[in-house]
């Protein structure tokens, strides 16, 4: 599993875990905590995996729990929204990104091509 915190002017808005088959990124990129220079999507494709299409399930707002509020510096009352994406390679899921962000700042548009 990858962590991730995003932000934008300096200000957390979004956290994100990111998992992937342990037997399917063995000795790639994908098992050290590094930023990928070229994405992690060619990371993927340099281990033969080819992303051919991604599923996003948009989870709705609620109110974050306390480690969300802090990783995110939210003031008090601040909603966050989920929203999981899974990319698959044919009909095998390989990766699964489990995003909180910041219910106030953050909107989400999703055209995916592949």
């Amino acid at each position: 599993m990858r962590r991730l915190r995003f932000l934008v002017d300096d200000q957390p808005v979004q956290l994100v875990m990111v998992y992937y088959d342990p037997r399917l990124v063995a000795g790639s990129q994908l098992e050290q905590p590094v930023s990928i220079e070229d994405g992690v999507h060619a990371e993927l494709r340099r281990l033969g995996v080819q992303v051919t299409r991604f599923i996003e399930d948009f989870q709705g707002a609620r109110l974050p729990n306390a480690d969300e509020a802090r990783a995110l510096e939210l003031p008090h009352g601040v909603p966050v929204t989920r929203n999981i994406r899974t990319a698959y390679a044919g009909e095998q899921a390989v990766e699964v990104l489990d995003t909180i962000s910041n219910g106030e700042v953050v909107s989400h548009r999703f055209e995916i091509q592949v």
